[in-house]
Formats: C-alpha cells, sequence, structure tokens
C-alpha cells in the first residue's frame, strides 16, 4: 500500500497545480488504506508525505498525532498542528504554546548505542592518548564542498602545530576531492597521524563520545545526540535546508549556552581554528557547555512519545464508550 504525493514549491509556479491534484489523489488513497484495517492512530513525522495520510485519519476520527524534530514547524506541521489531537515537540517552540496547539515537549529519540556510549573506554578503543584533545567534524551523509573546504584550512593549520586529534567524515562526494585538495595545500594524509579522514563515520557512537568538541550541521538529530551525551559543538547550520531551520535548531543550543554558531558564509578556516583551540584550552569552559547542553537533553523521549500516544488511544476509546 502507499500513496503518490509530491512536495510543494515554496515559490509560485504552475508546477504546484500538479502537485496539489497529486495530494488530492493521496488523500483519497490515505482514506481507502485505512479504511481498510482501521488503525487505532495515526502518527505523522512532519514530511509531505504523511499530510494526506494524516489528514485522511482526522477525517475518520481516528486519534492522530504530529511529531515535529525542528525547533520550527515546517509547512506540513503548521498545516495540521491544529487538526491533530496532539502535537509533539522534538525541541521546545514557542509558536506552538502561543497558538494554544495541545502539545507535548518529548524530544528527538536517539540509537541506544548512544546513550550507552561511555567516553573513557570509546577513547580507549580509538586509542586516543590521556591528555589529547580529539575533534569531531562531520557535514552530513554527501558532504557540502563549503563546508568541506573549511575543514581544509583548518587541517592545514592543525597541520602546522599539531593542537588536536581530529576525525573528518567528508561525506561520499567530499572524500572524491577533498584528499587531492589538502595534497595541494601541502598536507599528506597518509603522514598525518593525529588526522583520521573518512568518507563515513560508522562508529558514530564511540567517536561522539570519545569526542572533546564536536563540528557539525544543525540537523534535529545530530542535536539531540549531542545533547544526551553532553558534548559542546560549534555548529555551522546548513544554509540549504528548507525554511533554514537548521539555523532555528543552532539557536536552541546558542541560547542555553551549549554550543557556539558560525554561520557558513561568514566562517573561514582560520577562525573556526582559532575558535576549536581557544575552546579546547578552556577546559572550564568545555565542562559548562556540555554540562548547558545535557541539561536540554531528553534521553527519554522514546518512553515520553510512547506514554503520550498510548494515553491519546485510551482517552479516545474512554470518550467513545461514554457517549450516549
Amino acid at each position: 500500500m502507499f500513496v503518490d504525493v509530491a512536495g510543494f514549491y515554496r515559490k509560485p509556479t504552475l508546477r504546484n497545480v500538479g502537485v496539489a491534484y497529486r495530494a488530492l489523489r493521496a488523500y483519497v488513497q490515505s482514506t481507502r488504506i485505512l479504511k481498510s484495517f482501521a488503525p487505532d492512530i495515526v502518527v505523522g513525522t512532519g514530511g509531505y508525505v504523511s499530510g494526506p495520510v494524516v489528514m485522511a485519519a482526522t477525517k475518520q476520527r481516528i486519534p492522530t498525532a504530529i511529531h515535529e524534530q525542528n525547533a520550527q514547524m515546517g509547512m506540513t506541521t503548521k498545516h495540521l498542528a491544529n487538526r491533530v489531537d496532539v502535537l509533539l515537540l522534538g525541541m521546545s517552540n514557542d509558536a506552538a504554546s502561543k497558538a494554544g496547539i495541545r502539545s507535548f515537549l518529548v524530544g528527538n529519540p536517539v540509537r541506544s548505542e548512544i546513550l550507552s556510549a561511555n567516553s573513557a573506554a570509546a577513547r580507549e578503543r580509538l586509542g586516543v592518548p590521556d591528555g589529547k584533545a580529539l575533534l569531531l567534524s562531520f557535514g552530513g551523509s554527501l558532504g557540502s564542498r563549503r563546508f568541506n573546504e573549511i575543514m581544509a584550512d583548518l587541517i592545514v593549520l592543525n597541520n602546522r602545530q599539531n593542537a588536536f586529534r581530529h576525525i573528518h567524515a567528508a561525506g561520499s562526494f567530499g572524500i572524491k576531492w577533498l584528499p587531492d585538495l589538502l595534497h595541494e595545500k601541502g598536507v599528506d594524509i597518509q603522514q598525518q597521524e593525529h588526522l583520521d579522514l573518512r568518507e563515513y563515520i560508522h562508529d558514530m557512537p564511540d567517536v561522539m563520545a570519545a569526542a572533546d568538541l564536536v563540528i557539525c550541521r544543525a540537523g534535529a538529530i545530530t542535536l539531540s545526540e549531542l545533547a544526551v551525551l553532553g558534548k559542546p559543538a560549534i555548529l555551522i547550520p546548513s544554509p540549504n535546508v528548507t525554511n533554514n531551520h537548521q539555523h532555528e535548531n543552532a539557536q536552541v543550543f546558542n541560547t542555553a549556552n551549549a554550543a557556539i554558531v558560525l554561520e557558513e558564509s561568514q566562517c573561514s578556516g582560520e577562525k573556526l581554528f582559532t575558535a576549536v583551540c581557544e575552546l579546547l584550552k578552556d577546559r572550564d569552559r568545555l565542562t559548562a557547555m556540555g554540562d548547558a547542553a545535557k541539561a536540554i537533553a531528553i534521553p527519554d523521549s522514546a518512553q515520553r512519545i510512547f506514554d503520550v500516544l498510548v494515553q491519546l488511544v485510551a482517552d479516545k476509546k474512554s470518550a467513545a464508550v461514554m457517549k450516549p
């Protein structure tokens, strides 16, 4: 069973006529699917594909919920927020409370491996010497060109000073050209014991737990992982995401003093290297940032979501029994 749907273009275009037609057809498809097995509850996660399904569920009076991972509600969440029974928030959202929407702050579930990761054990497995600072950086599975270019300049500067160990994930796109760029800049990655350049970090729970400082984008799940591990971070929000929502996510951590936020357009390798060195030398500040991240963490997110959904179904069934 599936629905055929596409996202609306944010700029006015005739193509949205076709998108609207597909959304209407998806609503009809969703109605048929839901009637075929009568679910006890329907939960959307904010993407446009959940729109017709959740809307059809509301029309059939099936209990409904939307989980919004980001600090800023997306288009689908905004459209459905006043129609569903509950809005589940991954991050605090003043707009939801001001609008009188029934919402619960439940956080974003993270992997059990992240929750159970141990810094000391992880550093031992990775071979990080006692007293040596470890920097972790990654910019997404593909690897943004600009993000990697900034990292290249930072790597060059650290190559001269060997100020810290550095694990960097360049992504499937970045790994194709970043080694050549570093070679052009005078860095032979095969000769750098303090640099671990990878395409992707498959052992992220260990690597993140071992790191003293993390440089990354500001995706909702990544931030939730940083928070539960209590990791200080320098966040460089991606400027290429819908409605600039990573900027809003990053500001949650910036306001809590859990991270430093640098906009990509204003960032350079030199500026970043200076910020990293200053933070790694200031252990008290690193500790305070980590504690601030822990303070906004919601490690029991999955349980909170489960509890709200179970209660919602129970309330709906109770209300149905009480009707004359």
